[in-house]
């Protein structure tokens, strides 16, 4: 899904695709946060979703095509053409108000976005629909069917192909077995293609990573505060008239901050839930404590701590790093589902290089097993360690002995096409980072600094050695 902004915040322009998982980084008031607010908020307006997933819109949207010639055409050829252009435009009209809502999720009056602009879509790719006995569509009962939606890399003309096999029947994409005798191919099938190209492309496309997990930069303040601000009612400012409201009589934050807070104050209720990853592995969460360092354990409506040694300790009385890391551990544990988006602000708080760098490996690992992550980072441990792990996907001599001594798995390797990074410079602009197939991410946002640092570190050590 690509996403397109003008003028928000200190961003002047950004495009951005998201990619299984999406590093942003850059200097400090460029603009990551409003990218990652703003992201969280769209994907989670319900309204949009539910319009475009109506029976209604779909007769709109296929209102102008001659389905009972391209069902004569599918006859004839065995594939037909399509130019879904019209998507593109439906798309875009349906979800055209969502730049007016971008200050409700910030908590502010709209005049701070009156110029800001907002546009996303689902891209159309090559698109393979596996419909095992197509008994939806009415027409099959000896046949098993696959269509393919082939596009031309140029425009936004499909070829649509139905690939027909008697059940059972050995499969080779190859030779595709069309019997005209026995198959019946109406206007009535072909639009019933159509709807499920749409709901398959778009909407479950778009679904699938609807309403992130987002962990802001606040998160371990909330675990120490949630009961005082439960207590005096906390407020997301909404719908605020006037430019000048009073901002000092009243507690008003982003809706991300409100969500960590509800979520924080549900855990009793959280813990009564499964995510898929502990369901497939148990192990796994073995793995993410020896991460973390301890053991989260629930008490009193919130929770303690387990060291190693057996030690319990109140959260209140924990290391910084362990609150800022314990959301996390509970949504891993008691929420996840395949498929969902995890945002974090700054995965790296109050961590040392060494977790640091186990983050970035667990936050690959997350990605190979089906959760999309979007992260902003300072952390040049976490971006060179990803880029270790894109660097994995080569094969070299040894590479087995390699990560054997370094203790990477197979859920450590990051494909290249599966990361996208973008710098936010400080002129408002975000630039999208070359991943390469050999040396992974070509520049990174901290490559001046470092630079720099070493320079004088090398100049110092002449003048001193």
């Amino acid at each position: 899904m690509r996403f397109h902004f003008k003028n928000l915040g200190n961003i002047k322009e950004a495009d951005i695709e998201i990619g299984d998982l999406t590093i942003i980084s850059g200097k400090n008031n460029t603009g990551k946060t409003y990218l990652t607010y703003s992201i969280w908020g769209i994907l989670g307006i319900d309204e949009y979703i539910d319009q475009l997933n109506s029976f209604e819109d779909y007769e709109k949207i296929f209102a102008h095509i001659d389905f009972e010639n391209l069902a004569k055409k599918m006859l004839e050829d065995g594939n037909f053409e399509i130019d879904f252009a019209f998507l593109n435009t439906l798309f875009q009209k349906t979800i055209q108000n969502t730049p007016k809502e971008l200050h409700k999720i910030f908590g502010v009056d709209e005049i701070y976005f009156k110029n800001a602009n907002a546009e996303f879509g689902q891209e159309l790719e090559y698109f393979l629909i596996d419909i095992p006995y197509a008994q939806n569509l009415g027409v099959f009962e000896k046949f098993e069917v696959k269509i393919i939606f082939a596009p031309n890399q140029k425009t936004s003309i499909y070829n649509v192909i139905f690939l027909i096999y008697p059940k059972n029947a050995e499969q080779d994409y190859d030779d595709k077995i069309l019997r005209k005798e026995e198959l019946v191919i109406n206007d009535k099938l072909v639009k019933q293609v159509f709807k499920i190209f749409v709901m398959f492309n778009f909407l479950f496309n778009f679904q699938k990573i609807k309403k992130p997990f987002l962990l802001t930069a606040q998160r371990d303040a909330i675990h120490l505060f949630k009961n005082s601000i439960n207590k005096h009612s906390r407020t997301i400012v909404r719908n605020i008239k006037r430019p000048d409201f009073d901002y000092n009589t009243i507690d008003n934050y982003a809706e991300p901050l409100g969500e960590n807070i509800d979520f924080a104050s549900s855990l009793d209720d959280l813990a009564k839930g499964k995510s898929f990853l502990w369901k497939e592995n148990e192990d796994f969460f073995a793995e993410i404590e020896e991460i973390l360092g301890v053991k989260y354990i629930f008490l009193n409506g919130g929770f303690a701590i387990q060291t190693p040694s057996g030690q319990t300790t109140p959260h209140f009385l924990a290391s910084t790093s362990v609150r800022v890391l314990a959301d996390l551990h509970f949504y891993l544990k008691y929420k996840a589902q395949k498929g969902d988006m995890l945002m974090i602000d700054e995965p790296e708080l109050n961590l040392h290089p060494e977790a640091q760098i186990k983050i970035a490996r667990l936050l690959v690992r997350l990605t190979n097993l089906g959760i999309k992550v979007w992260i902003t980072t300072h952390s040049d441990y976490i971006v060179k360690e990803i880029n270790n792990c894109v660097l994995l996907s080569n094969d070299f001599d040894e590479k087995t002995a390699f990560m054997q001594e370094y203790q990477y798995t197979n859920l450590d390797i990051l494909q290249p096409k599966n990361l996208k990074s973008y710098i936010a410079k400080e002129d408002g602009t975000v630039e999208k980072v070359t991943i390469n197939d050999v040396l992974g991410m070509e520049k990174t946002a901290f490559d001046d600094a470092i630079k720099r640092f070493n320079e004088v570190s090398d100049i110092l050590f002449r003048i001193l050695g």
